[in-house]
């Protein structure tokens, strides 16, 4: 049926439309765009082998992990390098890798991490200038009794 449209100038121009857009695919391929990560990339690899959420392998664990999410921690270790872009042109993907992307699970994860290098948290830090005010003051009141 196509054969049976008259031609006429919107048609040649269509037709034309049609031949750019196929040579414009052609040129910008993004098969072969290559992706990158900006900025500066810290990468974290769990290296304990006992998880404080349950492996996200079906609806149900991850639905459990959220529930408990914040009841029970069990302190991670991960090991903190500075890596490249090009260290990520690969990715995959492990059973657990969607729960440890959850913004509760990062952030107790750098927290974790910071611990281990000495790095305390401004509140953990509050708490603890909090804690050694009040030993002062209990040993001023021991010294003046």
């Amino acid at each position: 049926e196509k054969e049976n449209i008259p031609k006429s100038k919107f048609w040649t121009d269509f037709q034309n439309y049609k031949e750019r857009q196929h040579q414009r695919m052609l040129r910008n391929d993004k098969r072969n765009c290559k992706m990158t990560i900006p900025g500066q990339i810290v990468h974290m690899v769990r290296t304990s082998t006992k998880l404080g959420n349950a492996p996200c392998g079906c609806l149900l664990s991850c639905c459990n992990t959220i529930l408990s999410c914040g009841t029970t921690r069990q302190t991670k270790k991960y090991k903190v390098r500075w890596t490249e872009a090009e260290d990520f042109s690969e990715i995959y993907i492990s059973p657990t890798m969607m729960m440890d992307h959850f913004p509760y699970n990062v952030s107790h994860a750098l927290e974790a991490a910071a611990a281990s290098y000495g790095i305390t948290s401004d509140q953990e830090r509050e708490e603890e200038e909090e804690k050694e005010k009040e030993e002062e003051r209990g040993e001023g009141t021991k010294k003046s009794s």
